[in-house]
């Protein structure tokens, strides 16, 4: 049997959870090191977690998203601004989706992820989050603002469906691509 992915579903779900663990896992974290750093890491965990699901939907293999991901680490590890970080963080998100989902169109994936990361950016800034549940709301803002992405700009190539609902529409694709072989 094969898995069916949710790009949209499963991104709005993971920005409710992502929102519903920034808080105790933020304040659980602060108990041991100091509140920015607690920060950093659990947004770093944050875009960990949905770049291991990018991965999986586009079958892209684990190690194209490592080398990014370890980036973003040692800028939570080392970085002594938490917007440079935020903003590598997006750079580091877009990286991944481009890697996962854009291949070989780098002009329309950087103007993609402008409009996404930029869009989303610019309704959390509107929103002026201060506090942690403040910033847990903006989490899950910023992943409902990144579901838009597989609304608008995936293909259906991107994101593919391995069993066709109708078993009538598969044979006819797999008939066509005996012929056209």
């Amino acid at each position: 049997m094969h898995k069916k992915a949710h790009p949209v579903r499963s991104t709005m779900l993971f920005g409710i959870v992502a929102a519903l663990l920034f808080i105790p896992g933020v304040t659980l974290m602060g108990k041991f090191i100091a509140w920015p750093l607690a920060f950093r890491l659990a947004v770093w965990a944050m875009v960990l977690g949905y770049s291991y699901l990018l991965a999986s939907w586009s079958n892209t293999g684990l190690v194209k998203i490592i080398f990014p991901l370890l980036i973003l680490l040692a800028a939570a590890l080392w970085s002594t601004s938490s917007i440079f970080f935020l903003v590598l963080a997006i750079l580091v998100l877009g990286w991944v989706r481009q890697n996962c989902f854009m291949k070989g169109s780098s002009v329309k994936g950087l103007l993609v992820e402008t409009l996404v990361s930029g869009g989303a950016v610019a309704l959390i800034l509107f929103f002026n989050p201060h506090s942690t549940p403040s910033l847990a709301i903006s989490t899950w803002l910023f992943f409902l603002v990144q579901a838009l992405y597989f609304v608008f700009f995936s293909s259906a190539a991107a994101v593919k469906d391995s069993a066709s609902p109708d078993r009538f529409a598969r044979a006819c694709k797999q008939a066509e691509e005996i012929l056209l072989s």
